[in-house]
């Protein structure tokens, strides 16, 4: 976790005179920070970081960051316009109007909206069982190879997880992690077995440390996986599940988790499954180096969430390519 800038809240590094065109310019917008800036005219920044920021306005969180930071259903990417960083007008505290053509601070215009590219996560391409099997067997050698960290959920990456000595936070999910296997694997009508999936989240909700902690990292990866697989009534089911405990989470955390219920995650985390599904060895060496690099070990743990649900599918059996017309339809609660 990277630490909090020491800018004094409240006040600009540099203020801009009035009349300055904006030094800051939008390049992509996520689909829920776009219905955000569409609807809110004010904001405050709530965290401030090396690469990125979250202001905050009505109860929605939104991340700003580069040009070259990671694509999401939260984050505004900007890149700088001119010699001035963008990112130095924005300390912790500060209070910013949001305009039809602008993010203003103190009445000028520091980043422009328009014209801007909304980013929505892409769907998964054709898939097969033996692609999938592939891309699973690459991710148990690859995975170790590239550094999988030792305290977080992505030990679940790991085909047996009780060969290894399992992380504290390993140890408080593990009968979370059950019961949404147990879930996964039960029959199409789950109505019965809801208490499952509530047992499930209740563990997992809030669970270690930081501003998005590993157990709602894993739910985000099972909600995206459940959702770019059409497991709609399971998708629904944990949704629902998640939904009803959002307030025992962090403010951060509780926006990526209603970006998951809508099936959007992180860019790497759908470039690392689309690489997994196709079997393509090479890209996703190439994915997994940048779900390294996500959080201290959120992309990991995000990552074993998803892979959860793609082995559930071998197992059982159960395949659908995006290339076939045909949609499976597990459960409801």
């Amino acid at each position: 976790m990277i630490d909090p800038s020491p800018a004094v809240p409240g006040q600009l590094i540099d203020r801009l005179p009035q009349g300055t065109r904006a030094i800051g310019q939008v390049v992509t917008i996520g689909s829920l920070a776009h219905d955000v800036t569409q609807h809110i005219q004010k904001g405050r920044v709530t965290a401030v970081f090396a690469r990125s920021l979250y202001f905050e306005s009505d109860g929605h969180w939104v991340c700003m960051g580069g040009a070259d930071l990671g694509r999401s259903a939260l984050t505004i990417n900007v890149r700088n316009v001119g010699e001035k960083k963008w990112l130095d007008y924005f300390p912790l505290g500060t209070t910013i109007a949001i305009t039809r053509s602008f993010i203003e601070v103190a009445g000028s215009p520091v980043i422009a909206l328009e014209p801007l590219a909304l980013w929505s996560a892409p769907q998964l391409p054709a898939w097969t069982s033996k692609t999938l099997k592939s891309g699973l067997q690459s991710l148990l050698v690859l995975a170790p190879s590239v550094r999988l960290p030792t305290d977080g959920l992505g030990q679940y990456l790991q085909e047996d997880i009780n060969e290894f000595t399992p992380a504290r936070v390993v140890r408080a999910a593990r009968q979370s992690v059950a019961d949404l296997t147990h879930w996964l694997s039960s029959a199409r009508d789950q109505t019965s077995e809801s208490h499952y999936v509530q047992r499930a989240v209740s563990g997992l909700i809030g669970l270690g440390p930081g501003l998005t902690p590993a157990g709602d990292d894993f739910l985000a990866g099972v909600l995206v996986a459940l959702a770019l697989c059409h497991r709609w009534g399971q998708h629904r089911c944990l949704a629902t599940a998640v939904a009803a405990q959002l307030e025992r989470t962090g403010p951060v955390s509780r926006a990526h988790l209603r970006a998951a219920v809508i099936g959007e995650g992180a860019e790497v985390l759908h470039a690392t499954l689309t690489a997994l599904v196709t079997g393509d060895h090479a890209r996703l060496a190439r994915a997994l180096v940048d779900i390294d690099r996500t959080g201290h070990s959120s992309g990991w743990d995000t990552l074993a969430g998803a892979i959860l649900v793609m082995r559930h599918l071998v197992q059982t059996g159960i395949m659908r390519g995006w290339h076939r017309s045909e949609t499976v339809l597990v459960g409801v609660c």
